[in-house]
């Protein structure tokens, strides 16, 4: 048989997209699905082989079922996998055009060194006050996130933080929604996750946080109210206890990055 290079392609392909979706799934209850309908096939195949018609009947109109079934369950699976291939292929063209002009391409400017600085002078002061606070960082408008809590629509700034997250204040409770220096809305409901490697200890703002940078391109910030202590969550990762340095490296790489 011969081998053609687009056999070796196709295999590579083939490769790389196994490795995205453990990747996305790895931790999380749709890994055990997965291996669950791994398993599922390979009995469907020793069936069909055996040439058992009664079960291959059965197991093939539960097979039928299960394509949509599938569908539904690994909803935000498919939509994370959706907006990594979209944001590769982005970055992959804007490398491109970067070279081929001779250009560099950077969104860093003076305004985002201070939107940054606004948000670490908050996070700040909420540690030192032990005060809970869960920030959404966001480039695009998060519709679905921004609906399900209070437009604020307001300049941001380190005393507006501040002042949503007080302990008595209406809007406390849930996330605030900020993108690049406005403050979109506040007491948003985020999705909560199901990665079985977030520790116990931790509570909803973590799996909150996850849970929202599951679903969407964002980065979620936690200020514990317990300890003060820091910690954000990035596609899908929590890094739970960091410092205000290693924030504010990653809000920079967050907002420079296409």
């Amino acid at each position: 048989m011969d081998l053609r290079i687009w056999d070796v392609i196709d295999v590579l392909v083939f490769a790389y997209l196994i490795y995205i979706v453990y990747r996305l799934t790895k931790g999380t209850v749709a890994f055990n699905i997965i291996i669950g309908v791994i398993l599922f096939l390979l009995v469907f195949v020793v069936v069909r082989e055996l040439n058992m018609r009664m079960l291959q009947s059965l197991l093939g109109g539960v097979a039928s079922i299960g394509v949509l079934a599938l569908i539904i369950i690994f909803q935000p699976e498919i939509r994370r996998f959706l907006l990594l291939l979209g944001n590769t292929t982005l970055k992959g063209r804007l490398k491109f055009l970067d070279k081929f002009f001779g250009q560099a391409v950077s969104e860093t400017t003076e305004k985002t060194n201070q939107v940054i600085q606004e948000i670490i002078s908050a996070l700040r002061q909420l540690s030192r006050d032990k005060t809970g606070a869960l920030i959404v960082l966001t480039k695009k408008e998060e519709n679905a996130l921004v609906d399900t809590g209070k437009i604020v629509d307001a300049r941001l700034s380190r005393e507006l933080i501040e002042n949503l997250f007080y302990k008595n204040a209406p809007l406390h409770d849930g996330a605030t929604i900020i993108r690049h220096d406005k403050i979109l809305a506040a007491r948003c409901i985020l999705p909560i996750s199901s990665n079985s490697n977030i520790p116990p200890s931790l509570g909803l703002r973590h799996r909150a946080a996850v849970g929202a940078s599951e679903a969407s391109g964002v980065l979620v910030i936690v200020v514990s109210e317990q300890n003060g202590q820091l910690s954000y969550a990035s596609d899908g990762k929590l890094y739970n206890n960091v410092t205000f340095d290693e924030l504010k490296m990653k809000m920079n790489k967050f907002y420079t990055s296409l």
